[in-house]
């Protein structure tokens, strides 16, 4: 029988980065959120086409930038959205990435906001 992490880490996609960074929580970018972002991709969409915020955001017709602004205001002043999102990363992780998560947590939580806030604009 698999144990939890190992099966975890199959679920995640390959992705293909061509430069392996030094630095510790590039590499856990690279190598954890960006393959669990991939993974829960459906989720996002799902996310912004029920969202009130996302419909009433996607209804205004906005300019590039002003929807990115729009939906980067949305995503930091609504904690339980942000809250949410994290959760649905950190629920993902392995017990040694979580233990290496709490060492880094205030910017592993601000990379894991931008990461899908550039996801949810890209989907829009």
């Amino acid at each position: 029988m698999k144990k939890r992490s190992e099966e975890l880490v199959e679920l995640r996609p390959s992705i293909f980065l061509e430069e392996e960074s030094s630095k510790p929580l590039e590499k856990f970018q690279n190598q954890v959120l960006r393959p669990i972002l991939k993974y829960q991709q459906e989720l996002w969409i799902l996310e912004v086409k029920q969202t009130l915020f996302f419909v009433q955001i996607k209804a205004k017709r906005l300019k590039s930038f002003e929807y990115r602004e729009a939906i980067k205001n949305v995503i930091a002043k609504t904690s339980d959205l942000k809250i949410r999102y994290i959760g649905m990363v950190i629920g993902l992780f392995t017990a040694d990435e979580y233990a290496f998560y709490l060492e880094n947590k205030t910017e592993i939580n601000k990379r894991i906001v931008q990461m899908i806030t550039e996801r949810i604009v890209s989907i829009g």
